[in-house]
């Protein structure tokens, strides 16, 4: 049996399921209204935010606010390759161009024409690449030169860091971050990086990474859903913004 089970699903009856044949000693759900949730509801109903949704479960089962703030903590070898690939020194911008939704990507000319800004500024680009994005490595870095590719090459199997773990050993060493709306986009506001998140045909409202400091850029600001929409300029002042609020 379950001591608890939190259910983040959206579909009634597989929930309901989950609900009558496992067995436990707590079952929260993200249903509207917290349909088949144990507990005292929430004051003011369910969050848009599904983040928010989560923490108000915890907040059902130990009845007390849920405490989101921190870090995710990584081992000393992940931690050694990421200061080896990123040394001490530049100041370090990640740029995560892609997504698992095409249509959620900001286009790779404008993730360039960004880095190539960030360098003029001073600041060291880094591409956050993952495999769906290894094909784009080559244009990448015939656009920014001068640009950093810490994931590209592969890491040694003996020292047991996995991808994930290294991904945040690197977001720890950024002074601020652009990504879409992407796991890695999350990843980097969970672990706490200044981050920059790019939106268009999803909703901020409900799936902007949650965290303290962060700014949102819509395509709808610029009259369109699409990404193609989102200009340069816009993203290098909003970056330049979480820049200046580090200093």
């Amino acid at each position: 049996p379950f001591s608890l089970v939190f259910d983040s699903r959206s579909r009634g009856l597989t929930v309901l399921y989950a609900r009558f044949l496992l067995r436990h000693r707590g079952f929260y759900a993200c249903l509207p209204g917290y349909l088949f949730t144990d507990g005292r509801k929430p004051a003011g109903g369910r969050p848009r935010r599904v983040a928010q949704r989560m923490l108000s479960l915890i907040e059902m089962a130990t009845g007390k606010a849920a405490d989101w703030r921190g870090t995710m903590e990584v081992s000393p070898a992940a931690a050694a390759v990421a200061a080896a690939r990123l040394p001490a020194g530049p100041r370090y911008v990640g740029l995560a161009p892609g997504s698992r939704e095409g249509r959620k990507n900001w286009p790779l000319a404008s993730f360039v024409a960004l880095a190539r800004a960030l360098a003029a500024a001073g600041h060291a680009p880094v591409f956050l690449i993952g495999p769906q994005e290894q094909e784009a490595i080559a244009m990448l870095r015939a656009g920014v030169p001068g640009a950093l590719f810490p994931e590209a090459e592969p890491l040694d199997p003996k020292l047991g860091v996995e991808r994930l773990e290294f991904a945040v050993a690197l977001a720890h060493r950024l002074a601020a971050a652009v990504a879409n709306d992407s796991g890695i986009g999350h990843l980097l506001g969970a672990v706490g990086t200044p981050l920059v998140s790019l939106f268009g045909p999803s909703d901020p409202l409900r799936w902007a990474p949650f965290t303290e400091r962060g700014i949102v850029v819509r395509a709808q600001e610029f009259g369109a859903t699409e990404m193609s929409a989102i200009p340069v300029d816009a993203v290098v002042r909003a970056a330049e913004r979480m820049l200046m609020a580090q200093s």
